[in-house]
């Protein structure tokens, strides 16, 4: 008789699954909330939370299950805890948990006792862990502007960077390292060139094929590109950038500012892309397994109608990558990155009506749909992100900038 209850009770469930999709609302309870989230997770096999996660200003948190549909918390309603007038920065996902970077007060400009760090295992109940001490008391609670997830030397760690700590040049990065995302130790980030852009300057990080590198800023044309040495656990000099403490020996490395400078890519087959512009141009360099950085795109960004349009985010399906940009531009290749294609319009939103810049952009191969977001808090999805009839425009009614944008691998 138990058997028989059992397969009823299954049965019960796929059938309701089939009749009825989960709808993430914004007037739903956490606890309700967290019920749809579960029941999907479980019928489907995937990790609890959410498909698409986003997070910016105002402490805000978004969050869908299909990329259309999305439920929004911020100011006084938002999850992480001790978050007043802050600003969320990053999201990774891995290893069961979600991982969020930001301030807690303010922009990243407050340097002092704005340190964000968050963990969730359901993205909907969210935990704040106390950024570790780095024995310089006046930078032990800088804020953090980026966190990545993968797998360095057999084991998945999360990375997560801040501020400088200090002023002059050669100063270390602010880092820190986890296995789980909620216990953190300090690793420096280091060494820095000379070349220096400031206090508040950051790293910026990624993982791909094994290894972890950030992307710093220096506030030059050149970029000082450090690697994780799993082995000894030490931020070294990226050796596949041979230039002076890691300078980056691009054809062209301009920076971008916009949300971060000439920031790395991983790209289709372990390629590796790097976005910029400076003096008057765009560029996109792109690094094969064991080959040479070579410039693919160069001036083409919307350069015929006027300078400071930014490439700030790719994602990419098979050997199609879509690149989003500022003012509604943006660019794809169906060949892995060696053509691109330049739009100056993304769904109904163009260039000439002074539409916002978007910052970040993300491919879900289990909902099978690309997912973008930005200034004005705009977002973007498509299905197949090759035409700019493809996309659709959403006005979420959120007035400030999303600045991160991530979903389940």
């Amino acid at each position: 008789m138990k058997r028989i209850y059992f397969v009823l009770f299954f049965f019960s469930i796929s059938a309701c699954n089939q009749a009825k999709s989960i709808d993430i609302d914004s007037a739903k309870s956490p606890i309700g909330l967290l019920m749809d989230i579960t029941l999907s997770e479980a019928i489907n096999g995937r990790d609890a939370g959410p498909e698409y996660m986003a997070a910016g200003d105002n402490c805000s948190l978004f969050t869908s299950a299909d990329g259309i549909n999305w439920s929004i918390l911020q100011g006084g309603t938002t999850p992480f805890t001790g978050c007043s007038g802050g600003v969320i920065y990053g999201l990774a996902q891995g290893n069961g948990r979600w991982v969020a970077v930001g301030t807690l007060t303010n922009t990243y400009l407050t340097n002092a006792n704005n340190c964000g760090l968050w963990s969730s295992a359901d993205g909907v109940d969210w935990v704040r862990h106390t950024c570790p001490s780095p024995n310089l008391l006046s930078y032990s609670n800088t804020p953090l502007r980026s966190v990545t997830f993968g797998t360095v030397g057999g084991v998945g760690l999360f990375f997560t960077s801040g501020h400088k700590m200090g002023t002059g040049a050669n100063e270390d990065y602010y880092g820190l390292v986890s296995l789980d995302g909620m216990n953190w130790v300090f690793k420096k980030l280091g060494p820095t060139p000379a070349v220096d852009g400031g206090l508040t300057t950051t790293c910026y990080l990624e993982i791909d094929n094994g290894v972890a590198r950030c992307s710093g800023e220096t506030g030059s044309y050149s970029d000082a590109i450090l690697k994780y040495n799993s082995s000894s656990g030490v931020w070294v000099a990226d050796t596949d950038l041979p230039d002076y403490m890691g300078y980056a020996a691009f054809p062209d490395a301009p920076p971008n500012y916009n949300p971060s400078t000439s920031w790395f890519y991983a790209g289709p087959n372990h390629s590796r892309f790097t976005f910029g512009q400076g003096d008057s141009a765009n560029y996109v360099n792109r690094k094969l397994p064991g080959g040479d950085w070579v410039e693919v795109v160069t001036n083409v960004l919307m350069s015929q109608y006027t300078y400071g349009l930014l490439l700030n985010a790719a994602a990419y399906k098979g050997n199609l990558i879509v690149a989003l940009a500022d003012a509604c531009t943006w660019m794809n290749s169906t060949d892995a990155g060696t053509n691109w294609n330049v739009y100056d319009s993304i769904g109904s939103c163009t260039y000439d009506n002074g539409m916002p810049d978007f910052l970040s952009v993300t491919y879900n191969s289990y909902v099978k749909q690309f997912v973008g977001a930005g200034r004005s808090g705009r977002i973007v999805y498509s299905e197949t992100g090759l035409e700019p009839s493809s996309w659709t425009i959403l006005e979420t009614g959120f007035s400030g900038t999303i600045n991160t944008l991530i979903s389940k691998p």
